[in-house]
């Protein structure tokens, strides 16, 4: 849909200051901009960003439940990481988001807690393995949204 829009804006002499940039995933960018033979060649500079790794997405995972006031407990980290890993391996890649899959994962997380706390009245800002384990993360392409 952008296309149309984008090839004007970038043939006029005019807009020789003129920078786009666009971001996404290299197989659906690449197979957006070999649509049209000349576009391919106006974006010289490309940059790819690799995939966080295991230690990363981990880390990740501990700054954000620390910006919410949360930890984990030494058993819920070894927890969160190893479901992390599984997810990882399990996941199909096209719906495998990194850091976003991340933060996905900690909002099941704060369910599967609100849950527990609502059973056990037990108010803490500690994430165990027991509000981990099991955590129903999408494993397969999804339709929509």
């Amino acid at each position: 849909m952008v296309l149309p829009l984008l090839l004007p804006a970038l043939a006029d002499e005019k807009n020789k200051d003129f920078a786009v940039v666009i971001c996404g995933y290299k197989d659906k960018l690449d197979q957006m901009i070999t649509q049209n033979p000349g576009l391919y060649s106006r974006f010289v500079n490309r940059f790819e960003f690799k995939d966080y790794t295991l230690d990363e997405l981990t880390e990740i995972g501990i700054r954000h439940l620390k910006s919410v006031g949360h930890t984990f407990s030494l058993d819920g980290l070894v927890s969160f990481k190893e479901q992390l890993a599984l997810t990882m391996a399990e996941t199909n890649k096209a719906s495998w988001a990194n850091a976003r899959s991340v933060k996905n994962m900690i909002e099941h997380i704060y369910i599967k807690k609100a849950m527990r706390f609502g059973i056990d009245r037990k108010l803490d800002r500690e994430i165990t393995a027991e509000d981990i384990c099991s955590i129903p993360y999408e494993r397969h392409k999804r339709i929509g949204f």
